[in-house]
């Protein structure tokens, strides 16, 4: 298994500098582009600490998702913005669309006022809503970008020790092993329960993570973001016909969400970002049969019998354990099944 990075430091900058350059008009170009710059390892790990949660998530082989809110790094997608710059572009937006006669006469149409009346409408409601913008506005769109992009989180070695004492309780939990190369281990969509399942038709897409002390300038993003929100304030609809102006931005949520401080730089991290354009309730996850699972070094004999026997109940071959070998190095030794 794994125990170097797959990617070094330059290569995930190639793939950063690569994806900031898409801008959406030929996704499928993009994606070749993309994938052109990234080396994948065959396997992944994820260290996890001995609770409920994460026996019962190994034992029913589902990954979960979470958004970035519930991440320990407060600057994990924590994007610039530039708070001027968007306030005059919310400004030159609702003119742009206050000059547009087609479009004037559409909202207009839509509202049952005149032309005139709306321009004087979109005039007074774009100055009543930037007159609330304040700070604390800015850092709300901060705290919701975070809460609509759902990922897990990975490793691309077993053998990262920062990993082992940050996740995994001290050596004291243990690592989920997944491989990339078998597609039978990937169970979304094969099961009976899997008809019902909101999470199904759910993409999920396997990125490298990027390190910078620079943050991502999502100011752009952050003005059509804003721009969507007056428009449906402006009359409390969803149904508003301008809304269809404004931009998508595609692969913003992967530039915001796949650029972290450098100080992290030796997770060296991989995330699978699920795509979804709407916020999801219940909780979200996949069905991703392990290869194996790694027992910490320091894990106590009751926690290692609750991992092995959820491993086993799961179906999980591969068992492995950390221990330090005779060159003073970890050192993986095969408990059963697999041998690594």
């Amino acid at each position: 298994m794994n125990t170097e990075w797959s990617m070094s430091s330059e290569e995930r900058k190639k793939f950063w500098d690569t994806l900031c350059s898409l801008d959406g008009q030929d996704v499928e170009n993009d994606i070749k582009s993309l994938l052109a710059t990234i080396k994948f390892p065959r396997f992944l790990y994820r260290y996890r600490s001995v609770n409920n949660k994460s026996l019962s998530a190994l034992i029913e082989n589902k990954m979960y998702f979470s958004t970035s809110d519930y991440y320990d790094d407060p600057f994990d997608t924590y994007i610039r913005i530039d708070r001027n710059l968007v306030l005059e572009g919310i400004k030159q937006e609702v003119e742009d669309l206050r000059s547009n006669e087609k479009r004037l006469s559409g909202f207009s149409d839509y509202l049952g006022i005149s032309n005139e009346e709306c321009q004087n409408f979109l005039t007074d409601k774009t100055a009543e809503f930037i007159g609330n913008v304040s700070y604390d506005f800015f850092k709300g769109i901060r705290r919701e970008l975070r809460k609509e992009i759902y990922s897990v989180c990975f490793s691309d070695t077993w053998k990262n020790e920062n990993l082992w004492l940050k996740y995994a309780d001290q050596h004291k939990g243990f690592a989920v092993v997944y491989d990339r190369s078998d597609d039978s281990s990937w169970l979304c969509g094969t099961e009976k329960e899997c008809l019902n399942c909101m999470n199904k038709d759910l993409n999920a897409y396997i990125y490298p993570m990027c390190y910078s002390d620079e943050k991502y300038d999502a100011t752009i993003y952050a003005r059509d973001y804003v721009v969507h929100k007056l428009l449906v304030n402006l009359n409390n609809s969803y149904t508003n016909p301008l809304l269809q102006f404004v931009s998508d931005h595609p692969w913003e949520k992967e530039k915001i969400t796949l650029i972290k401080k450098k100080c992290h730089e030796y997770d060296a991290e991989w995330r699978a970002i699920l795509s979804t354009p709407y916020y999801l309730n219940a909780p979200v996850y996949k069905k991703w049969k392990p290869y194996g699972v790694i027992l910490g070094l320091n894990m106590e004999a009751d926690s290692k019998k609750l991992v092995v026997n959820a491993a086993e109940t799961a179906g999980i071959t591969g068992i492995f354990q950390v221990e330090i070998s005779d060159n003073d190095e970890l050192e993986l030794l095969p408990i059963s099944g697999r041998k690594g």
